[in-house]
């Protein structure tokens, strides 16, 4: 039985993920398909526009067999750590043969090669210290030591797979890396093209602050649409009152995630003139600070995250559990032989191990049940609805 896995956010769920889905199934002739997806806030730096719940059943309709959730803190971290943890929990299920990612670079090779020239460059290397004391962002450093790979390092989907390929190797799994080259609109198209009917999901999220549901047609698979309510979305701007409380609250920003010393200062120097998260954001972003980088730090003093970034991979690495999110019924079977072979425990219900978990799990745990909570009341309040607490969710089947 061949199981693959895609690490992912699906937010939303369209057409592009609908494609992978299949040609995965397709061309490695794979029986099961489990996805580790991203909780109610991602990797940008910014709340999910749906909930990981409508996420996770739209990921069940349109092929996946199991959906794991990936924690808040490393959902929402730079891209090697991101990368580094969803390959970490995926190796320790014990079960996947291939992970499956798309980039715009598909000569497996090619990327291979510079991955592993990647993996060489350390925080400690001298040259690459010399480029960030300059100013350099981190990402324009190791692009400077590997010239070569320029054109490949300005693909956003080849930085992951790159980031990927580095995981695999530093585990030493055993899991394929299986690459597919990404098809239609490119990953930051903030418009709608004229390539079909493949769009990127930033697209797709404005369409969706503009039109709803409606301008989604044709764009997300029907099955994919049925569970997603009219209009019940939350975008950056519902993060600008409760990010503003936070700023002021804190007194050292530079406890939290990604948030440096010069940073901080440069928050707090600012602050005077804040006008909601994005303006902010954007009224931050130096040469320095990307603002890809910007809006992490400020979900991270949003959401309370304080791991040191340093430490994130090795941190999840000693995950004893991961939840699960949803799963097909007749695939039911995927989380018996987990249980058997993996070294890592599939939990649907968090209450059942939460009192027996050692210190550092719990603070993981709670970390995410404070997004969770914050993301459904800024949810219930923005649109009049009663939603249950986190753990008293029922586990998505289909």
């Amino acid at each position: 039985m061949i199981t693959a896995a895609i690490i992912c956010e699906y937010n939303p769920f369209h057409n592009g993920h609908l494609y992978q889905i299949e040609r995965i199934k397709k061309e490695l002739s794979a029986d099961r398909i489990i996805c580790i997806m991203s909780g109610d806030f991602v990797q940008r730096g910014e709340p999910a526009v749906l909930s990981k719940q409508i996420r996770t059943r739209m990921a069940l309709e349109c092929g996946a067999d199991l959906v794991l959730l990936l924690p808040v803190a490393f959902a929402t971290s730079a891209a090697d750590n991101f990368a580094h943890a969803g390959v970490s929990i995926l190796n320790r299920l014990g079960v996947v043969d291939y992970l499956c990612f798309g980039a715009e670079c598909d000569e497996e090779a090619t990327l291979v090669a510079l991955s592993k020239k990647l993996s060489a460059i350390t925080p400690k290397n001298p040259d690459l210290k010399a480029l960030l004391k300059d100013g350099m962002t981190f990402a324009r450093a190791r692009e400077a030591l590997i010239p070569e790979a320029g054109d490949i390092l300005d693909k956003p989907n080849n930085i992951l797979a790159l980031e990927y390929l580095c995981a695999l190797n530093r585990l030493c799994s055993n899991i394929k890396p299986y690459i597919i080259k990404r098809s239609g609109a490119g990953y930051n198209d903030e418009e709608l093209t004229s390539d079909g009917n493949i769009q990127s999901a930033t697209a797709l999220r404005k369409v969706m602050a503009a039109e709803g549901v409606a301008g989604l047609k044709g764009y997300i698979p029907d099955k994919a649409l049925e569970p997603v309510p009219a209009g019940q979305f939350l975008f950056p701007g519902d993060l600008d009152t409760p990010l503003l409380d936070a700023l002021l609250r804190e007194d050292d920003l530079s406890l939290f995630t990604d948030v440096s010393k010069d940073l901080a200062e440069r928050i707090k120097n600012n602050l005077s003139e804040y006008n909601g998260f994005e303006a902010f954001a954007e009224q931050l972003k130096t040469k320095n600070f990307t603002r890809a980088r910007i809006n992490r730090a400020l979900l991270h003093i949003l959401l309370n995250i304080r791991e040191d970034s340093e430490h994130l991979k090795e941190l999840s690495d000693t995950l004893t559990h991961v939840r699960v999110l949803g799963f097909k019924k007749d695939s039911k079977d995927i989380l018996k032989d987990i249980k058997t072979k993996g070294s890592i425990v599939p939990v649907t219900k968090i209450p059942d191990i939460y009192d027996d978990a050692d210190p550092v799990q719990k603070r993981m745990l709670d970390s995410e049940l404070y997004a969770s909570t914050l993301y459904d009341r800024l949810l219930s309040l923005k649109f009049d609805i009663r939603i249950p607490q986190e753990y008293s969710k029922p586990c998505v089947m289909i």
